[in-house]
């Protein structure tokens, strides 16, 4: 066997080998490093996020995730790697001499992407989408599924509130610069129920509402979600780039549940309203 021969043995053997590894590599050592880096990081977009197992591969694996005291779930994805077809950089191809750009250094000659299949669920929540991830931009297309009111009243019966029913996702898009949001449109939808608040003092009012739907929207940086009953405004909330959020209640949905609201006042005038910072 010629010398050539067997180093075009001894190279295929290798690719081979590294594709192996490759494809087959583990997720838990992989996110462990990754986690450890991240954590030298105080600037964590989600620091009550929690993965407390990962297992599968890099491609197709699975990770149980805990966001405060939410139920948890189970994400599962799969992954593939392409060549992003957004055009170069115009400043790299005008002001420089493109022979002297190290790849390493700037992802404008090959604009790598992931395409990933995500899938969330647990304990009455099953939620799908579509995710194209980039050095610098994340898309996040048809946000789909359904939450169940097992899941939200985990959050809520603390806070006094329980709900029946659930909430049906329905292609909700957003899109970020993995700082702020840059684009979000979407609906909700809620088939109306029971609500039951209970005071501190243990007093328990029960009220029934119609079916809502809530339309998600971007305008001037602000998250906003208006919750609406026949196209008509109830709930404003806006949520900011600094983590305050604003909700704005109308005296329509005091007369949805047949409770008082201020006289004086019309359906569309805002009669309760406040600010929180969330994150």
């Amino acid at each position: 066997m010629s010398l050539i021969r067997l180093s075009g043995f001894c190279f295929v053997a290798l690719i081979s080998f590294l594709g192996f590894l490759l494809v087959r590599a583990p997720a838990a050592p992989i996110w462990s490093l990754l986690n450890n880096n991240a954590n030298t990081n105080a600037n964590q977009p989600l620091p009550d996020l929690q993965v407390l197992l990962v297992s599968g591969t890099v491609w197709d694996g699975l990770a149980e995730l805990q966001y405060r005291d939410f139920p948890n779930s189970l994400l599962s994805w799969q992954l593939m790697p392409f060549i992003s077809t957004d055009p170069p950089s115009t400043k790299a191809a005008t002001e420089q001499d493109t022979s002297k750009i190290n790849p390493a250094e700037d992802n404008t000659i090959i604009p790598l992407a992931i395409d990933l299949d995500l899938s969330a669920k647990g304990i009455a929540h099953h939620l799908m989408a579509e995710v194209v991830a980039k050095s610098n931009k994340i898309v996040i297309t048809n946000l789909r599924g359904d939450i169940g009111s097992t899941y939200i009243n985990a959050i809520s019966q603390p806070q006094g509130l329980t709900f029946s029913g659930a909430i049906n996702v329905g292609q909700i898009n957003l899109a970020s610069d993995l700082k702020w949001l840059q684009q979000a449109n979407g609906t909700i939808t809620w088939p109306g129920g029971k609500i039951t608040s209970r005071a501190p003092d243990g007093a328990t009012q029960v009220f029934n509402l119609p079916a809502l739907d809530g339309i998600i929207s971007l305008q001037s940086e602000i998250l906003g979600l208006e919750i609406q009953h026949n196209n008509e405004p109830l709930i404003n909330i806006e949520l900011k780039q600094d983590g305050w959020i604003r909700v704005k209640v109308k005296a329509r949905i005091f007369d949805l549940a047949r409770l008082p609201w201020p006289s004086g006042t019309n359906l569309d005038d805002t009669v309760l309203e406040f600010e929180e910072q969330v994150f």
